[in-house]
C-alpha cells in the first residue's frame, strides 16, 4: 500500500519497487511481469526523483521487452514505447523496429531512412551490448542504412563475439549441427535456437532446416518458412536456395516460380551450384513465364563448372545430364552430338545415375565385339565408344549389375569378356 501510494506521487523509487514485486512474484503478490513492465515503464517516463534509479530500470524494462512482454505488438506504438525510454543506450531491440518499418514500407526513400534510424540507435549502444554490436556487424556486412565495408563488419564480428554474442559465436564458429541420420542432442539443440532468437542468419537456416525434416522437433512449415525467409534476407546463401527452392515447389505452402527465380538468380549470382541448376530448370520449363534457352542453357553450364567441395558434385552431374539431354534433343538447340556424349561422359565421371546408364547403352549400342566401335559417324553412340575411357565403363558396369536395371549385367559380363577396362575374365 505504501508503494502503491507512493507510485500514485510518480515517486520513482516506489514504481521501481512495485515493479521488482510483480516481476519476481513477492510480498504475497502473484508473478505478473507485464504489471512489473507498466510500473517500470512509467518509473522510466515519469517516475520523479533519483536519476540513479532510473538508469538501474532500463536493463529490466528492457530485459521484459525483449521477452515480448509489455511491449506493444504495433510496430509503430512500439517504437514510440522504446523512443520515450530515457536514460536508455541505443539497443538491438530499437534497431528491430525501425528495421522492420524499412522492410515493410514501398517507399525507398522512408525504409533509407529507418534503416539509417537503425544505424544510429545501434551507433549509440552500451559498451557492452553484444547484440546491438552484432547486429551492427550485419547492416555493415550488408551496407544497410550504412556504407558496406566488410574489414568494419569483421571487427564489429569480432567483438561481438569477445563480448558474449550467441549469434556471432555461431556464424564465426558454423559448428556441426547433425552428423548423418543421427538427430542432435538437446544441448546443441538449445544453442541452436538460442543462436537462431539472437539473430544469427546460420542458426536460423540450420532451425529451418530441422524444423522441415522433423529432426529432433515436430515439423512446422510455417516457422521454417519464416526462418528461411529472415536468415536469406541476412544473405545467408544456403537458405537463399532453399527458400527458392520452397517457392519454386510450393513444398513449404507458398508457390511463387518469380520469387523462387529472383532467390536462385542471386544466390547463382553468387555462384551457388545448386541455385544456377534450379534457376536453369525454371527457365527451361518456363515455370516463371516464357521458356528462355538461352538463360537455361547458360545457368545449366554454370552449374556444370561446378564449385568448391564434393557438396557440389551431384548439382554438377545433374547440370551436365541435362546438357546432354538437350544437345541430344535439339528442342531448344543445335543438335551436337560431340557435345552431348562429352556431357553424358562427364555427368558419368561425376557420378549420376541416369547419365552413367545412357553411356553403357550407347557404348554397348552394338551387340558383338566385331560390331563395336562401327557406329554411325555423328552420332551420340559414335562418340562415345570413340572417346570413353574403359575403366569408366567398366565402373559403370560393376555398380549396375544384378540391379533391376535391364542389360547392366549383360554389359559387365562383356567387360570381363573382352577385357573392356579390367583384365580379360572369360
Amino acid at each position: 500500500l505504501y508503494y502503491k501510494k507512493g507510485a500514485e506521487r510518480r515517486n520513482i523509487a516506489c514504481l521501481d519497487e512495485l515493479g521488482d514485486i510483480y516481476a519476481e512474484g513477492r510480498e504475497g503478490v502473484a508473478a505478473n511481469p507485464s504489471k512489473a513492465a507498466e510500473y517500470y515503464r512509467a518509473g522510466n517516463v515519469h517516475g520523479e526523483g533519483c536519476p540513479g534509479t532510473r538508469m538501474a530500470i532500463v536493463p529490466k524494462l528492457l530485459k521484459l521487452y525483449s521477452a515480448g512482454i509489455g511491449l506493444p505488438q504495433d510496430t509503430d506504438l512500439a517504437i514510440k514505447y522504446m523512443e520515450g525510454l530515457k536514460e536508455c543506450p541505443g539497443t538491438a531491440l530499437l534497431a528491430r523496429l525501425y528495421l522492420a518499418k524499412g522492410e515493410r514500407t514501398d517507399d525507398p526513400e522512408k525504409a533509407k531512412q529507418y534503416y539509417e534510424k537503425a544505424v544510429a540507435t545501434l551507433e549509440r549502444r552500451d559498451p557492452n551490448d553484444a547484440e546491438a554490436i552484432y547486429l551492427l556487424s550485419r547492416l555493415t556486412a550488408e551496407g544497410t542504412g550504412v556504407a558496406q565495408n566488410k574489414s568494419a563488419a569483421d571487427a564489429l564480428l569480432s567483438e561481438a563475439v569477445d563480448k558474449g554474442s550467441l549469434a556471432a559465436k555461431f556464424e564465426v564458429e558454423r559448428p556441426t549441427i547433425r552428423s548423418g541420420a543421427t538427430p542432435p542432442d538437446e544441448a546443441t539443440l538449445k544453442r541452436v535456437r538460442d543462436a537462431a532468437t539472437a539473430g544469427s542468419p546460420q542458426a536460423q537456416f540450420e532451425l529451418a532446416s530441422l524444423l522441415i525434416e522433423g529432426v529432433g522437433m515436430e515439423k512446422n512449415a510455417a516457422r521454417a518458412f519464416a526462418l528461411l525467409k529472415s536468415s536469406a534476407k541476412s544473405g545467408n546463401l544456403e537458405a537463399s536456395y532453399a527458400l527458392g527452392k520452397a517457392y519454386a515447389s510450393g513444398s513449404l505452402g507458398r508457390k511463387n516460380p518469380e520469387k523462387a527465380l529472383g532467390l536462385l538468380e542471386a544466390a547463382a549470382a553468387r555462384s551457388h551450384v545448386g541455385a544456377a541448376l534450379e534457376a536453369a530448370r525454371i527457365y527451361q520449363r518456363g515455370l516463371a513465364g516464357a521458356p528462355d534457352p538461352d538463360k537455361a542453357i547458360k545457368l545449366f553450364t554454370q552449374a556444370a563448372a561446378g564449385g568448391e567441395g564434393e557438396a557440389h558434385l551431384a548439382f554438377e552431374g545433374a547440370a551436365h545430364l541435362a546438357l546432354a539431354k538437350i544437345f541430344s534433343a535439339g528442342r531448344i538447340a543445335t543438335p551436337d552430338p560431340s557435345l552431348a556424349a562429352q556431357h553424358y561422359l562427364d555427368a558419368a565421371k561425376l557420378g549420376d545415375k541416369d547419365a552413367r546408364i545412357a553411356v553403357l547403352k550407347f557404348f554397348f549400342t552394338n551387340n558383338s565385339a566385331e560390331r563395336r566401335g562401327a557406329a554411325q559417324p555423328g552420332t551420340i553412340a559414335f562418340e562415345i565408344q570413340r572417346s570413353a575411357e574403359k575403366e569408366l565403363i567398366f565402373e559403370c558396369a560393376k555398380e549396375y549389375a544384378g540391379t533391376e536395371l535391364p542389360a547392366t549385367s549383360y554389359y559387365l559380363g562383356t567387360c570381363y569378356a573382352e577385357g573392356i577396362g579390367v583384365e580379360k575374365n572369360p
